[in-house]
């Protein structure tokens, strides 16, 4: 019979041995592809929106593209939509990344 020092630290963390945690994660949610568009509005105003992004994800994304971009942005139901033509920024910001951008690449 082995001595486990271990396992009374284990188990009172849910797990049964040191070997691996019996808690299953949930996958978080991963941004696989995005479409891109751009329009028009009144007074020659320009914005670009972005579309198919997760809900999940939409808060945290319109933040670090805020930053990233220097530029006012909000969402509008399913979209985000930025201030002025970024589509070409958003295409290189988003292949960087790994996903796979579709719309107007600009």
């Amino acid at each position: 019979m082995h001595h486990k020092p271990f396992k009374s630290f284990f188990a009172s963390r849910g797990q049964h041995d040191g070997s691996k945690a019996d808690t299953a994660v949930a996958a978080a949610p991963r941004l696989a592809r995005v479409v891109l568009g751009y329009e028009k509005r009144a007074s020659d105003r320009v914005v670009t929106t972005i579309a198919e992004i997760p809900s999940e994800l939409c808060e945290t994304e319109l933040a670090e593209l805020r930053t990233k971009l220097g530029t006012g942005g909000t969402q509008d139901g399913p979209k985000l939509v930025l201030q002025g033509d970024q589509r070409s920024k958003l295409t290189a910001h988003y292949e960087s990344r790994g996903v796979r951008v579709a719309g107007e690449r600009g």
